[in-house]
């Protein structure tokens, strides 16, 4: 009899109490894209899930956060034309699993302007690898940019105490051609001094 009434309890308390979910946040790749201005500012940010998501329908908010700017990384492709000269913006993110770093997959970006690589692959925003990653570009270009053509990459070393350091290039063709494309091994090395910022 005392079996079935501490079973009867615990079957009790647990009908009591709902499934608590842990806070997390979810990864976006913030786009503004300003024509008029000559202006492509693509930025890493990390959304707390009482505002990226929905228990209800985990889809329910992805359009709305991305008409303002806010888009999903799986699988994301994204234009902006600067005045005849098109940037192209692709992301992705594995999907979640229970393996290391599982719960928080890194995100991957790629940039191209006019078709020629420009960032390739590169780790997005804060990851749990702690590897260097790319934590915001910031472009002015076509003839609407009224300095001409320049760029401003935000790059973290990974390690949460270290700050982000932010980097212009301008200038013509030779200037640009010296800094970019930046992949992976790339940022790795600017990161660690290897190369020059």
């Amino acid at each position: 009899m005392m079996k079935k009434l501490v079973v009867f309890a615990l079957l009790f308390g647990l009908m009591l109490f709902r499934v608590a979910n842990a806070d997390t946040m979810k990864d976006f790749v913030r786009i503004s894209c300003i024509p008029e201005v000559g202006l492509l500012d693509v930025e890493y940010r990390g959304l707390h899930d009482s505002v990226a998501r929905d228990p209800k329908g985990l889809d329910a908010r992805t359009a709305p956060l991305a008409r303002d700017g806010f888009h999903d990384p799986h699988g994301l492709e994204f234009s902006c034309d600067l005045g005849g000269v098109t940037y192209t913006i692709s992301a992705d993110q594995g999907p979640t699993s229970n393996g290391v770093c599982g719960g928080n997959p890194e995100v991957h970006l790629t940039v191209t302007r006019a078709g020629d690589q420009f960032l390739s692959d590169v780790v997005f925003g804060e990851n749990c690898y702690e590897r260097p990653s790319v934590m915001r570009v910031t472009v002015g270009d076509g003839p609407n940019s009224w300095r001409g053509r320049e760029t401003q990459l935000c790059h973290a070393t990974g390690k949460g105490t270290d700050p982000v350091v932010c980097d212009w290039t301008f200038g013509g063709p030779d200037a640009f051609g010296k800094r970019f494309p930046i992949n992976q091994n790339r940022l790795q090395n600017m990161v660690t001094r290897q190369e020059p910022r």
